[in-house]
């Protein structure tokens, strides 16, 4: 089973904290009632430490909802989340014809997979990107820095 990662900029401090996203409502909203969307806590948590069988608990952060992204690909020594700025070569075949071209993008996740969505709005999914060398894509920042 995959682990699912998310990442998020803390309320607090304004640091990244790594961890699972949790979206939270502190109360039981009445039949009808219509839920605001800043009524909504977000959070990411994380396993706490602890010592050989002692009690472990979990810590939880607070973080900016807009800045919520989801891990969508790891190499030996990088990981790509939703959001970040990446530069990755697009390998396809298109009327018979090979297209290897250098994308400058932000990394984005739909119900269709993983993509880098280009400045003028094109999306180059991700088909077999984890097959790639790590030298085909390179995390170059994130559009929340």
């Amino acid at each position: 089973m995959n682990e699912i990662r998310f990442r998020g900029i803390r309320t607090d401090n304004g640091k990244w904290v790594f961890g699972y996203y949790i979206k939270h409502l502190n109360y039981t909203p009445c039949v009808n009632h219509i839920v605001m969307p800043e009524e909504y806590q977000h959070f990411i948590m994380q396993d706490g430490f602890s010592d050989w069988n002692m009690p472990r608990n979990t810590r939880h952060f607070e973080v900016v909802p807009e800045t919520v992204g989801q891990l969508l690909l790891t190499g030996a020594d990088f990981e790509v989340y939703e959001d970040d700025e990446i530069r990755m070569h697009y390998f396809a075949f298109e009327n018979g014809m090979e297209i290897d071209k250098e994308v400058v993008g932000v990394a984005c996740l739909d119900m269709f997979g993983t993509y880098t969505m280009d400045k003028e709005g094109n999306k180059w999914y991700w088909v077999t990107y984890l097959e790639l060398p790590e030298e085909e894509i390179e995390v170059i920042g994130n559009i929340h820095e």
